[in-house]
């Protein structure tokens, strides 16, 4: 038979478990003010501020020690947050340095999609589909890097589309 337990008797989580929900909990605030940020219509204040809270969360995040589980995914959503604020230039520049660090497979996928939509956003569709065709095809397959390569063709398709080029929007439109 077991005996309940009493109170004083309750295991406690150590100073470093605090620590490491306290890193998780403000990780997964800035990922939802970025996430709020992203719903929001380009441009807007509300759009602005919830992705500049994300900015200010992901920064504490981002200077963990490296092989801390949290920072390469907060670096990736810096690169995101910079891309959504219209900062092009700083996205890209993180985009740099983050390669030069040698992050894991799955970062490295993340990063690719974001230079893809970087260019898409810049409407820059030859240098966005350059890096589409050289997407590796992994498997496991990566959810983000496989959507940046369709977001990809159908902003072909569509630019096709828009100047009536109707062999070329059929050829992108197969390839989505």
């Amino acid at each position: 038979v077991r005996q309940p337990v009493r109170p004083s008797e309750e295991p406690t989580p150590s100073p470093a478990q605090w620590e490491a929900m306290a890193e998780t909990i403000r990780y997964e605030l800035a990922r939802a003010y970025r996430n709020l940020g992203q719903t929001s219509p380009a441009g807007s204040a509300d759009r602005s501020d919830a992705l500049q809270q994300a900015l200010k969360l992901l920064d504490w995040t981002s200077r963990l020690e490296a092989e801390h589980p949290l920072v390469w995914k907060a670096r990736v959503d810096q690169i995101i947050c910079y891309r959504l604020l219209g900062q092009p230039k700083e996205a890209k520049e993180r985009l740099a340095h983050l390669a030069g660090l040698n992050p894991p497979p799955e970062i490295q996928a993340r990063t690719q999609a974001e230079s893809i939509r970087l260019f898409l956003d810049e409407g820059q569709l030859a240098e966005a589909a350059a890096l589409a065709e050289a997407a590796p095809r992994q498997a496991p397959p990566n959810p983000e890097l496989d959507l940046a390569v369709l977001e990809t063709y159908v902003a072909h398709w569509a630019a096709a589309h828009k100047a009536q080029d109707a062999k070329q929007a059929e050829q992108y439109y197969q390839r989505a």
